[in-house]
This record gives C-alpha cells, structure tokens and sequence, in this order.
C-alpha cells in the first residue's frame, strides 16, 4: 500500500492511496525466458530451466531468437569481457531485465576497449515497455585518476533513440571510468528511475 500525501505552494493538501503488487521475477521469466550467462560455465544455483549459456556469442543468440519477454542474468564473482549486446524485436522476444544471478560479488561488465558504439543497445524499434537493469558493476577503461585510457564512444545502457515509451529503472547498478551515459530518448519519452 502507497499512501501520498502533498501540498502545494498555496498550502493546499491532498492525499492518495493505491495499492501495488510486485511480482517475483522468477514468475514473471519462468524456464527458459530467463538466460543464465557463466563464462566459467559453472550454472550451479542458476534459475530452473533457464537458458545456459557461456560465450557472448551464443548470448546474443539466444536473446536474438527468444519469442518472449527476456531476462539475461550475469553470474555473481565473474568479468564479463567485451560485452556488445543488442535487443531487437524478433518473434516478439526482447530483453526486458537485465541482472546477476547465484552468490557472492556483483558481476563485473566491461564493454570492448576501443568500440565506438554501446554496451547493450535496445534497438530503436523494440518493443519494450519496461525495462529494469540491477545488481550489476560496469567498469570502462578510462581512468579519471590519472587521465589515461579509452573513453570508448558510446554508452554503457543506450535507449536513446526508442521509437516506443518505456519505463527504465536502474537498481543498484554502479557506473565506473565511464565517460557518460545517455539517459535521454529521441523519438519517444522513457521515464528513467534510479535507484541506489
């Protein structure tokens, strides 16, 4: 339950209430429309019946021929490499979450050193309406300390030119040597929520 109460800069009060269920994302990404990534290709832990998969190659492949909505869930305590991923609209599949997944440190992201385009990009014409990353660590190559390194081109999370409104939420998502993130959308307005 949500109770809001507000006042305005007359001094007029009012209130709302409304009730909200959240869903657990198991539920909501059952079997095989969660994919679970290991480099190491260890999967103990990983959700039942879930995709597994173990390159970035065989990733995007199965992110490409998904026919539902998609959560992609990156192992805690590994590096992830040279991570270049998109999300088109094919056969209805998208990626709609983006997390970690099993136990121990936040898994790492790291983009290709000298890309001049994005992380993960959600392709303009996706249809995406909700999209939540969380409880991932993605560390660039520039090193604001010493003013050395690549700044890349692109950005960690790029949405910008979505032809379809979405609710974007980044949850404990940590950005580092980074040189920016495009929070911003062209053709259609994305309401962007971060949180801790």
């Amino acid at each position: 339950m949500i109770n809001l109460w507000a006042v305005d800069a007359s001094g007029a009060t009012g209130t709302a209430r409304a009730t909200v269920v959240v869903a657990p994302a198991d539920s909501l990404y059952p079997g095989n429309r969660t994919i679970a990534y290991s480099g190491a290709g260890d999967f103990s832990g990983a959700p039942s019946g879930a995709t597994r998969v173990s390159t970035l190659r065989n990733l995007q492949g199965a992110i490409n021929s998904s026919r539902f909505p998609t959560r992609v869930l990156f192992k805690r305590g590994e590096t992830v490499l040279d991570v270049d991923l998109i999300s088109r609209a094919r056969s209805g599949g998208r990626l709609d979450h983006l997390g970690a997944w099993g136990t121990g440190k936040t898994p790492v992201l790291r983009p290709k050193r000298y890309d001049s385009g994005n992380m993960i990009t959600w392709h303009s014409n996706g249809p995406e309406t909700q999209i939540t990353v969380e409880n991932i660590r993605v560390v660039g190559h520039w090193d604001p300390t010493t003013e050395t390194g690549s700044q890349g081109g692109g950005s960690p999370f790029f949405w910008r030119d979505k032809k379809k409104s979405a609710k974007i939420v980044l949850h404990k998502v940590e950005l580092t040597n980074y040189e920016a993130q495009q929070l911003s959308a062209n053709s259609a307005p994305c309401d962007v929520l971060v949180a801790d």
